[in-house]
């Protein structure tokens, strides 16, 4: 059976397999057990985070939606963090990560633009990882 350190070293393996230094994470932080958006306020070193519901209309729920999260693969504390985002979101399907080119900035912008989803004659903002999406 796999385990949370199974998924953290394939994690690892497919940043250094494809030379991308960073490891980004959306992670879905709706109803975490976990005090985990507290844990990366908190972390030392300051680590790159945004909360992607802010400054939309769903900006009232923004600590229970999705989170980009930057994680520096050569950096041991970033590794513990991410160590610790594997245990807490270990089989729940809060979890999204991915390598990309594109520097922070500009992914924030374009997952951003990406949320806002119109379905029918509504619109509202998808949170990328467990629910259907909010509809205004």
């Amino acid at each position: 059976m796999i385990s949370y350190r199974d998924v953290l070293t394939q994690f690892v393996r497919f940043s250094h397999e494809t030379n991308e230094k960073m490891l980004f994470l959306l992670i879905d932080l709706c109803q975490s057990e976990y005090p985990l958006l507290a844990a990366i306020q908190n972390w030392q070193p300051v680590l790159t985070y945004t909360l992607l519901f802010e400054k939309t209309p769903e900006e009232y729920i923004k600590e229970e939606g999705p989170l980009l999260l930057a994680i520096d693969i050569k950096n041991a504390n970033h590794l513990e963090i991410l160590e610790k985002i594997c245990e807490v979101n270990f089989m729940n399907n809060r979890l999204l990560a991915f390598n990309s080119r594109y520097p922070y900035g500009t992914l924030e912008v374009h997952l951003r633009r990406a949320m806002l989803v119109r379905w029918k004659r509504r619109e509202g903002y998808c949170d990328f990882i467990c629910r259907i999406c909010l509809i205004q």
